[in-house]
């Protein structure tokens, strides 16, 4: 499938930080976006949009995932759009651990998504304070099926597989015109 980036993770990085309380409903609503339409066969699919709500900020069912970004079977979703990106996703990892009962879990997935650019905050690397090493002490806890962040990175390359997605979400962040407009 050809990819076309319309939006890169430092412009996004950059809305984000600039746009905070906008981000907190917009992010949910494009990945809620991105899951439908990269799993169009999923039994159940649920991203409120209302901030601060009780439980996970999201629950995918799909028996297809979607290639690193949407796990086979059942996953919990959290998303941060804050600074702090790795204390967030511990945060919502220990909470979401503690209400989700075990037998559930070991057949589950935890994602946690920031849009935050890994450039600024919470870098890919297996440094101490790197996403890659928070995601594989938590694997090591088998406490989850799967264990999965999706930063500001990922989302824009996810985002590129849905050109049309992507020029939806560059028109809402960016001001861009969406080319459909008349007149």
């Amino acid at each position: 499938m050809p990819k076309l980036q319309i939006i890169n993770e430092h412009q996004l990085d950059d809305w984000v930080s600039k746009n905070d309380r906008e981000a907190q409903t917009l992010i949910v609503e494009l990945i809620s976006k991105l899951v439908s339409v990269s799993c169009p066969t999923a039994t159940h699919q649920s991203f409120p949009l209302h901030v601060n709500q009780p439980g996970s900020d999201g629950e995918v069912m799909t028996e297809f995932g979607y290639k690193g970004f949407v796990p086979d079977g059942r996953s919990f979703w959290e998303i941060g759009t804050g600074e702090k990106a790795g204390n967030k996703a511990t945060k919502d990892y220990r909470e979401l651990t503690a209400v989700i009962p075990e037998d559930v879990r070991k057949e589950s997935s935890f994602i946690f998504v920031t849009p935050r650019s890994s450039a600024h905050d919470w870098q890919n690397t297996w440094k101490e304070e790197g996403v890659s090493k928070w995601t594989k002490t938590r694997e090591d806890q088998n406490e989850w099926s799967v264990v999965k962040v999706i930063n500001g990175a990922l989302l824009t390359d996810w985002l590129s597989y849905f050109p049309a997605l992507g020029q939806w979400f560059a028109c809402r962040i960016l001001g861009l015109r969406s080319g459909f407009e008349t007149g």
